[in-house]
């Protein structure tokens, strides 16, 4: 008998790596047109329901569960007897949420309205939120109207918007509002723009990998009659992060960061990616694209290749000297990575196919740039030995990672 996953568009999903880590089946992806002909099948014993069929599906089951009648939408059928719908999105997210905020007596506001709102929305209500408001681009409160819910005590997004491959979009942005506690149902990236805002205003947050996470453990409980401990969550959340995730290296030119992101990339399994390297071969000798057409289209394709690989998962990216002077580069690496910024005194800096060097000197680079080196990373190493420092990230990665 098959377990999996029905929707559209599911390359970039983590079902299957959340429920083969479970280890209870073999589950797989079932990316159908023709549905009538789907729940006519004979080999099916529990399936997950995504975009775009979880109210499709409600005509070919013969019950369903209070929750998910409550709110109109199943993400999860088991097949025996009888074919019976559940939603435990409800109880995914209520897992994400109660982390981190009690909503009871909270005025709670909903990004969106689609499936996902309707399920935020029986969520809160059983939470005991005190005042529950709607916000979407077409319904009566719009997200422009930012008076309407300005004083929202926690804001869950439930929108698309923002999930990979758009990544960096936002319906809003926070600065009139400032909610106690944020929370965005994408996971992939695993910041959206909105919560690299909350991580600025210092608003505490989560994305949707524990709702998913729980709801997968949840559906496969149903599956299989077996209790699940919350401890594995955890600990799956834990592992697809550590997987996912991307070390990302900024600092002096010539501190080692080319030589330091190869060690990483030898001793896990990320890939390596190396910026000025891919510049290099797209667009030929640095050095000479600085002489002939300066260090702002420099700085151009810089960002441009950066956009590129740091909305992508399980690599270690070594970004150039200057990665840190463009503003937007911080969104580019923040959303999958975590930052380190690595250092050397200027006597141990290589000058060798440095540019900036030729115009200024290190001093000049480092006063004008430690600041941004700071502000760009989450944690600071002393590049004294690349051995040394690459061993000592990816441990404080595997700390890291989780939270």
């Amino acid at each position: 008998m098959k377990y999996g996953l029905l929707g559209k568009s599911l390359k970039h999903s983590y079902s299957k790596e959340i429920h083969e880590l479970l280890g209870y089946y073999k589950y797989e992806y079932f990316e159908e047109d023709d549905l009538d002909k789907f729940f006519k099948r004979k080999d099916i014993n529990g399936i997950n329901v995504t975009i775009p069929y979880k109210e499709d599906v409600i005509k070919y089951l013969d019950e369903m569960s209070e929750d998910a009648k409550k709110i109109g939408c199943v993400n999860t059928i088991k097949f025996s007897d009888t074919i019976k719908g559940y939603n435990t999105d409800i109880d995914g997210m209520e897992y994400m949420i109660s982390r981190i905020v009690d909503l009871k007596g909270k005025e709670v506001v909903i990004l969106g309205d689609g499936a996902t709102s309707k399920t935020a929305v029986e969520c809160a209500k059983r939470l005991q939120a005190r005042t529950i408001k709607v916000i979407s681009r077409k319904g009566e409160h719009k997200f422009e109207d930012v008076d309407y819910y300005k004083n929202c005590d926690v804001l869950i997004n439930a929108t698309p918007v923002g999930m990979y491959p758009n990544n960096l979009k936002s319906v809003i942005k926070l600065g009139k509002i400032r909610p106690e506690a944020v929370f965005d149902v994408i996971y992939n990236p695993n910041k959206t723009s909105l919560l690299m805002d909350c991580d600025r205003l210092k608003i505490p947050n989560d994305n949707g990998l524990r709702m998913l996470v729980y709801q997968a453990v949840k559906a496969c409980e149903i599956f299989t009659s077996k209790k699940i401990d919350d401890d594995v969550v955890e600990n799956i959340v834990q592992k697809i992060r550590t997987k996912n995730m991307n070390i990302a290296l900024v600092g002096m030119p010539g501190s080692g960061k080319s030589t330091v992101a190869k060690i990483i990339a030898k001793n896990t399994d990320k890939k390596l990616v190396d910026i000025d390297k891919i510049i290099t071969q797209r667009y030929g000798n640095i050095n000479d694209i600085f002489a002939v057409q300066g260090e702002k289209y420099f700085r151009k394709i810089e960002s441009e290749v950066l956009e590129e690989f740091s909305k992508e998962k399980n690599l270690v990216i070594a970004t150039g000297g200057g990665t840190v002077t463009v503003k937007k580069n911080f969104y580019y690496l923040h959303q999958n990575s975590v930052v380190y910024w690595i250092d050397r005194p200027n006597s141990k800096l290589s000058r060798k196919n440095r540019p900036i060097y030729k115009t200024n000197t290190m001093r000049e680079i480092r006063q004008n740039r430690n600041y941004l080196y700071r502000r760009f990373s989450d944690k600071y190493f002393n590049n004294y030995n690349a051995k040394t420092t690459a061993k000592l990230i990816v441990e404080d990665f595997n700390e890291t990672i989780y939270y």
